[in-house]
């Protein structure tokens, strides 16, 4: 069977796999007991192509699920899981996409202004409740990336961050362990998970068990976009400035195949991957492709993003776009979460039919 055919005219996604990810598909196909890991990558809005997925993989896929789930994200990526991770997945959602989607600012809002707001965001979907559910889940395991920042990284004051930032892209442009002299990774993580600290051997990376004092900061943490929004300093358990987890990973060049005993799901803005923030003008800055052995990555189609509204996902530049006509940007948005659930329908389609085991195609063709 062509699988070209399968992937931009039957279907809206793309299905990429690691070796071992492709090699058990092809096999076996893809059942919901064949992952034990998702991730959720940075992006802010583009986050939103991916609200059907979201909503159908959780609220029916995993919806008997009983063994454990590694989840991990960074930045909206976390946020993301962090609805997922609530009682009523589906409805949870929905309510933090709808208020994601609803955010206001200013003509020209200062770090403040969009930190408030993305507090005010996440205050809408987690409380106390939805806190203490999360931590005792009955199969989902949180994890939170955030980037800790040494020396001058530690100021919001764009006199200090400016040259911060110019020596870490510099340095970060010669070899990408060389972020290790600016950033340190720390991932939040449910104190019952069996992700272990000795398989992170390219950036220091620290553990921190989530509770309830801090999950609510490290989710701040790791949307604290630099210079759009302010750091986040001291979380309990973990001290010190903290900012984007998209810093270190922003699409992820994790040691998936190591840390993972089965497979990796990963739903994608893109069919494309950028390791960190710093390497997106860094064309030949791929993933390892021994880490992605074992991720199944399921991103929407060329042809399905040129058929969105303005043929593009959504991006922060929308706030720029629309800022006279905020009521366009919301609308637009909206019509992309409607569109996502094409996306969702076709997986679940193929996975359920075994087509899945002709359109999923090498992950190494993007590596």
């Amino acid at each position: 069977m062509n699988t070209d055919k399968i992937d931009s005219e039957k279907f809206p996604i793309v299905i990429r796999a690691g070796k071992r990810a492709l090699e058990h598909i092809r096999i076996n196909g893809l059942s919901d007991d064949d992952i034990d890991m998702f991730a959720g990558a940075s992006g802010g809005p583009k986050g939103l192509v991916l609200a059907g997925f979201d909503e159908i993989i959780f609220g029916e896929w995993f919806k008997n699920r009983k063994r454990a789930l590694n989840m991990i994200g960074s930045s909206i990526g976390s946020f993301r899981l962090a609805a997922i991770s609530q009682k009523n997945p589906s409805e949870r959602i929905k309510i933090f996409y709808n208020r994601y989607i609803s955010q206001q600012y200013t003509a020209k809002p200062d770090s403040a202004e969009v930190s408030d707001e993305a507090l005010a965001i996440l205050k809408y979907y987690l409380d106390n409740n939805s806190i203490d559910y999360i931590l005792s889940h009955p199969f989902m395991r949180l994890h939170i990336i955030a980037a800790r920042c040494r020396g001058l990284g530690g100021s919001d004051h764009k006199i200090a961050l400016a040259p911060f930032f110019a020596a870490a892209y510099t340095m970060n442009m010669l070899n990408r362990s060389n972020l290790k002299l600016f950033f340190e990774r720390f991932i939040f993580r449910d104190c019952r998970s069996s992700i272990l600290e000795h398989q992170f051997n390219d950036i220091n990376t620290k553990m921190v068990n989530l509770n309830k004092q801090n999950l609510f900061d490290s989710l701040m943490a790791s949307g604290a976009i630099p210079f759009a929004m302010k750091h986040v300093t001291d979380i309990e358990g973990a001290h010190g400035v903290f900012r984007d987890g998209g810093l270190i990973d922003y699409h992820f060049d994790l040691p998936f195949n190591h840390i993972s005993e089965k497979l990796v799901l990963y739903p994608h803005f893109f069919d494309s991957l950028c390791p960190g923030w710093l390497d997106k003008k860094i064309k030949s800055r791929k993933p390892s492709a021994d880490n992605y052995s074992n991720v199944i990555m399921i991103a929407p189609n060329e042809n399905f993003i040129k058929s969105l509204p303005g043929g593009k996902i959504p991006d922060r530049n929308d706030f720029i776009l629309y800022k006279n006509c905020p009521e366009k940007r919301v609308e637009r948005w909206e019509q992309v979460v409607k569109r996502s659930f094409e996306l969702a329908d076709a997986f679940m389609h193929l996975t359920k039919t075994g087509e899945i085991a002709n359109a999923a195609t090498p992950i190494e063709g993007i590596l």
